[in-house]
């Protein structure tokens, strides 16, 4: 014999919106009005109301057993019809009129409202009890009948579910200012991750106008072909100066730039940001490849250059090292080398270790007069090292490209500082509106968990 399937009425605000609804479809009806939270549904099934985007939901089994609730229509304080059951009284009530949900919600709840010229009221029935039929029976089934109604009794008592909380007047005004609440919320977490980005560019914006500035330091020391052909050894043919000139260099300085460096952490932080906001972890890892690529490529190219050279030039490794000693001691040993170039090296030697030196001085005054021209090129940004540590950074005795360099040197750096100030002006603009949609959210979520309590004794 198959089990009976069981059917469920769904009431909204105290009127049948569905019957006969199997246990399948229930889920899903109830996504319908809103409910998506298994407790919602846990408590609507264990009988209790609840209060779903302003309405107040039911949910009760359908059989033959259970009477339907029945009403009493008033029009203008005469009864115009008894014994209407809840499941034929929206269409009762639309038949005067009445087709608004809250004139509805009112009625149900008992109170008195008037459509179209009439007052009308609904007053709730009590079921009709039923007076049991009374059959002789024996002292036996006497017995055995009380020792199967007693634990029917004590397992109906077990699962009768908790009172649910009566509707007050005041919860659809506090469900709206909730949705407010909520709303606003929203909007901190928009103009607060905004901000957090405007600041992020700000930083990283100030740091590259303070890497643009001129500087005198000097981060590799560029050797002329004349003094790399010089000391070429067999083991470094065809390198130039050990890959300092080649490819391996450009990448190598582009790789180990600042610029380079700030954009990688940048893009990583706001990476690592926006996976934790969408609560997507697999992104952060992407991110943390990109903001460490520099770091990894440059390890790769050194252990590439370490691998291919398998005896290494004195002089290359001095070049390398900007050691000065060994560098004069090693220029000096070669009389067939150019004054000009050998001098030059060895104030790019001097400019690295911080020290000025007779080399220097001499190779801005070369660099001056224009002595060094066909025979090798001398970088914007290392004659102005160079001149700048025998003159002074602000020296008017530069010369006209030293001093060229210099103007754009601080040109760059102001544009970055003009972009950085902006930025973090905008940061802070952000931040001030984030701060006060999240002000303003707490006030309004602390009142209605206020009110909620003041309106505790009426529930």
């Amino acid at each position: 014999m198959t089990e009976k399937a069981q059917m469920f009425l769904l009431r909204v605000d105290g009127l049948v919106a569905a019957e006969n609804v199997p246990l399948a479809q229930l889920s899903s009806l109830l996504a319908e009005h809103g409910v998506v939270q298994d407790s919602t549904v846990n408590r609507l099934m264990a009988g209790q109301r609840e209060r779903v985007l302003g309405q107040e939901l039911e949910i009760s089994r359908q059989s033959s057993e259970i009477e339907p609730r029945l009403y009493t229509l008033h029009v203008d304080g005469k009864v115009v019809k008894t014994n209407v059951p809840d499941a034929e009284l929206t269409k009762l009530l639309e038949s005067y009129g009445a087709r608004r949900k809250d004139v509805a919600r009112a009625l149900v709840a008992g109170k008195t409202q008037r459509v179209l010229g009439q007052n009308l009221k609904l007053s709730r029935q009590q079921a009709v009890q039923t007076a049991p039929a009374i059959v002789e029976r024996g002292p036996a089934a006497l017995a055995a009948n009380a020792e199967q109604e007693e634990p029917k009794a004590h397992r109906a008592k077990s699962e009768s579910p908790p009172p649910a909380k009566a509707p007050t007047p005041f919860d659809a005004a506090l469900q709206e200012l909730i949705s407010r609440a909520k709303k606003l919320r929203k909007g901190t977490l928009i103009y607060g991750g905004t901000a957090l980005g405007l600041a992020i560019f700000g930083g990283v914006f100030y740091a590259l106008g303070i890497a643009a500035e001129p500087t005198t330091a000097i981060d590799q020391i560029l050797v002329p072909d004349a003094i790399a052909k010089t000391f070429q050894t067999s083991g470094h043919a065809g390198d130039g100066i050990g890959g300092l000139n080649g490819v391996e260099s450009v990448l190598g300085s582009i790789l180990n730039s600042t610029a380079l460096k700030m954009i990688s952490a940048v893009v990583m932080i706001m990476g690592v940001g926006a996976a934790i906001l969408t609560q997507r972890v697999s992104h952060i890892i992407p991110a943390m490849m990109i903001g460490t690529m520099p770091y990894a490529m440059g390890m790769i190219l050194d252990g590439g250059d370490s691998a291919t050279t398998s005896k290494p030039n004195e002089f290359y490794a001095a070049v390398e090292s900007k050691n000065m000693l060994a560098l004069q001691r090693l220029l000096s040993s070669r009389e067939d080398l150019d004054m000009m170039a050998r001098a030059y090296v060895l104030a790019q030697a001097s400019v690295a270790g911080g020290n000025s030196s007779k080399w220097v001085v001499l190779t801005a005054k070369n660099l001056r007069e224009g002595k060094i021209k066909g025979d090798f090129s001398v970088p914007a940004g290392i004659a102005y090292a160079i001149e700048a540590t025998a003159l002074g950074p602000e020296s008017p005795s530069l010369s006209e490209r030293a001093e060229q360099h210099r103007q754009s040197a601080l040109a760059e750096a102001s544009d970055w500082k003009r972009n950085s100030f902006w930025a973090l002006l905008l940061a802070g603009l952000f931040g001030v509106i984030a701060t006060g949609h999240e002000s303003i959210a707490q006030i309004i979520f602390r009142r209605v968990r206020r009110i909620g309590e003041l309106l505790t004794p009426l529930r």
